[in-house]
């Protein structure tokens, strides 16, 4: 009998080893610490086999050849899903990383509640701002440009257009406080460092009970707090930077760096260099159970040097051009028995531009000053919040720009970059003083519908009104899965900017922002949006919008007289987004339809930056071994444009006769010189846009040390996309020339965490 049983179980050994053709060996470690992991239950779906770690974070498995999803699960960690390749005869090294599930104290289990009205409203996580294909440097303006709501004039700016509204209608902030230049590079890639960036609140329509005085939506900036304990540090194409986060008592910190050296590269052959750095600091501290801290602070500047010709200046007086932000704010909160959080805010964020030699002097700054407070009760079926803040602003503005050729080398007529046709000696003082207060009550009626309506009352010193800007949202929770929601809103907007026409790849980076007033009313509008979300769990997350704007009292500057006037703006359009993420796998794909129509008293004709439709596709792939592939592709309507049917001299008329000046115009051919005639402001379009960006990234571990090398190309196939028409003045001159958008650009960045 114990022959027989030994031989039966070495028959079913046999056969059972000739099945099993790999091996896993794999480690798993603490996000935070990057320690081994001990006890961690690693489970193999759609089979009975699984294993547990030992005391250094390691296990191993046997398994038959083919391609497996590994449930990773351990008390006190988020579920780790992640695909992993057996293959024949082979060992298969892999090593997982665990991220602590948040624990919140029962005294703080109330959080602000965000009011939403657009389904489109998306968080942009760390983990995709890092796989997203960019330029030397991943880029939190880059990949909100890959959400359908959003558009861009050409790839050598990351400002946004947010459906069918001018850039400067989004509102752009950092923890909540405005940033007034968010570019770096005259607009080639944002201020904010994405590896000091926690998250991306992006919404499309804003938040205009809350936070208004701008039509367009929002992008957010949520820094790092430093509670996941990250010591970092990057070499780039473009820059290095360096980030350090910690816990402390009672709290933590986070602390990042960053600085371009293409400034130093520069002196090397004795040329004019730019360069740009940046410095960020976020503190959270508890006081007590119930009371939380958080100090912070932002800080930008772009310089030229050595830009003047040493012949036209004298150096003694010489003050290269540079131009920056800088925000800073305290923010205090108090939450109790989950029903009441109060929150309370001082803040300053202001931006400067600055230069000054012989013959230029330029002293421009804008600073806001903010005080404001909200309360938010939950109570029975009502989530009902109010909140009331305080401005002042202060506007400064002085330049005298004599006739000299340095800059204009650079960046065309110095004073243009300010504003469109903007004069060569200029002076603008004023100050502004807000306040607005606001009510919303969100009700759950029926279980399944929400009902949400609120009022903004806002006041500004300038314009001597108040005004009353309703909102309205209803939503229908149809399942678990499936809802619907419209909602109607209003909103304001005091400052604007009067830059419109693009000159050069340079634009907008110093653009100055006016007061509205009583003879140049507050920019107003109104939005309708309906919306479905359909969350079909594991595959994935599917939201549809429909949304109709209309925006009035939009200021530009005229093209024939160089005044100022008020034009209409109607924008509508269709969008969807599908996104799936996965620990091995994320995708992102989004189309819209969409139109940006201005109307110029009976005239209208199509934005500059209108695409009619936009194809988006994102998705990152975890190849195994720490190998991880990213790759974007886009495809989109090419942009409008005036088509040249020649030429005119002795512009300047006030009769317009039906004649278009085309806004790629110079602005010094407006008055009493020769200028391109078109057939019609932006009749016609550029071809297709089309782009295929591709990045791979490779990650080591060692203990609590993770190195990573990423490899990025933009554009691969170099598709020459046009971007602007860049028209000739001299009347010798035969023809316009085109200016296209980036061709095939390799870059390559190394990271050292620890």
């Amino acid at each position: 009998m114990n022959k027989l049983i030994i031989l039966i179980i070495f028959i079913s050994a046999t056969h059972l080893f000739g099945q099993l053709t790999g091996f896993l060996s794999g480690q798993v470690v603490d996000s935070l610490s990057l320690t081994p992991l001990r006890d961690v239950e690693i489970m193999v779906e759609g089979t009975q086999k699984g294993a547990s770690t030992d005391k250094n974070g390691y296990f191993n498995l046997a398994l038959v050849r083919g391609n497996y999803v590994l449930s990773i699960r351990m008390v006190g960690f988020k579920t780790l899903k992640s695909m992993v390749e057996i293959r024949q005869d082979s060992i298969t090294h892999r090593t997982f990383v665990l991220s602590p599930r948040p624990y919140t104290m029962a005294p703080l289990t109330v959080t602000d509640h965000e009011i939403k009205y657009s389904v489109l409203d998306v968080d942009i996580s760390p983990k995709l701002i890092e796989e997203f294909p960019a330029l030397g440097e991943s880029d939190v303006f880059h990949v909100v440009r890959a959400l359908p709501a959003v558009t861009s004039a050409f790839d050598y700016g990351s400002q946004i257009y947010i459906r069918g509204s001018r850039f400067d209608q989004t509102l752009v902030t950092f923890n909540g406080l405005p940033i007034y230049n968010p570019y770096h590079m005259g607009g080639l890639f944002g201020v904010f460092d994405a590896d000091a960036t926690d998250k991306v609140a992006f919404s499309p329509d804003g938040n205009f009970i809350e936070q208004s005085e701008r039509l367009s939506g929002r992008v957010n900036i949520i820094p790092k707090d430093g509670s996941d304990r990250q010591t970092k540090i990057s070499l780039g194409l473009l820059s290095s930077k360096a980030q350090h986060g910690d816990t402390i008592t009672n709290g933590s910190f986070f602390v990042s760096a960053r600085r371009t050296y293409m400034d130093f590269l520069s002196r090397l052959d004795d040329t004019p260099g730019y360069g740009f750095y940046d410095f960020s600091v976020n503190l959270k501290y508890r006081l007590g159970n119930a009371h939380t801290l958080n100090l912070f602070s932002f800080y930008s500047r772009d310089f030229f040097q050595d830009i003047y010709d040493i012949k036209e200046v004298t150096k003694a007086n010489n003050e290269d051009p540079y131009w920056g932000n800088n925000v800073s704010g305290i923010r205090w909160n108090w939450a109790r028995d989950g029903n009441i959080f109060i929150e309370a805010t001082l803040g300053h964020s202001g931006s400067l531009a600055r230069t000054r030699a012989d013959q230029v002097d330029v002293r421009n700054s804008y600073n806001e000053y903010l005080a404001g407070g909200k309360l938010l009760l939950s109570f029975k079926n009502h989530v009902f919040k109010t909140g009331l803040d305080f401005k002042s602003i202060r506007y400064a503005y002085r330049w005298n720009i004599g006739a000299f050729t340095s800059l204009e080398n650079y960046i065309g007529p110095p004073q243009f970059v300010f504003f469109d046709n903007a004069p060569s000696v200029f002076q603008y003082l004023n100050n502004s003083l807000r306040a607005s207060l606001f009510i919303h009550d969100d009700i759950n009626l029926l279980e399944r519908f929400t009902l949400g309506a609120g009022v903004r009352l806002s006041w500004d010193n300038l314009t001597g009104g108040v005004y009353l800007l309703p909102s309205f949202k209803i939503a229908y929770q149809h399942s678990s899965k499936l809802s619907f929601s419209a909602a109607l809103s209003s909103h304001i907007q005091y400052d604007y900017t009067l830059k419109r026409i693009k000159r050069g790849f340079f634009f907008a980076p110093f653009s100055i922002y006016f007061p509205t007033n009583k003879k140049q009313p507050p920019l107003q509008g109104s939005n309708l949006t309906f919306g479905v979300d359909f969350d079909s769990g594991y595959w994935g997350n599917v939201n549809a919008e429909l949304y109709y704007k209309r925006m009035r009292n939009v200021p530009a500057v005229d093209l024939y007289t160089g005044r100022i006037e008020t034009l209409k703006n109607d924008a509508y359009g269709f969008e969807l987004l599908y996104r799936k993420n996965m620990d091995f796998l994320s995708m992102l794909a989004s189309y819209a339809y969409s139109r940006s129509i201005i109307i110029d008293g009976q005239k209208s004709y199509l934005s500059g930056f209108d695409r009619s439709h936009a194809l988006k596709l994102f998705t990152s792939y975890e190849l195994g071994h720490n190998w991880q592939l990213s790759a974007y592709y886009t495809y989109q309507s090419g942009l409008p444009y005036s088509p040249l049917s020649g030429r005119f001299i002795g512009a300047g008329s006030t009769e317009r006769d039906g004649v278009y000046i085309s806004t790629i115009a110079d602005p010094r051919t407006f008055i009493g010189s020769e200028g391109p005639v078109d057939l019609g402001r932006n009749s016609m379009r550029f071809p297709p846009y089309r782009r295929f960006d591709f990045g791979v990234q490779k990650k080591w571990y060692w203990a609590k040390r993770v190195f990573a090398v990423k490899l990025q190309a933009l554009n691969i196939f170099n598709e020459s996309n046009p971007a602007f028409i860049e028209a000739n003045f001299d009347i010798s001159n035969e023809e316009p020339e085109t200016k296209n958008n980036l061709p095939f650009l390799p870059s390559v960045e190394f990271s050292f965490q620890f």
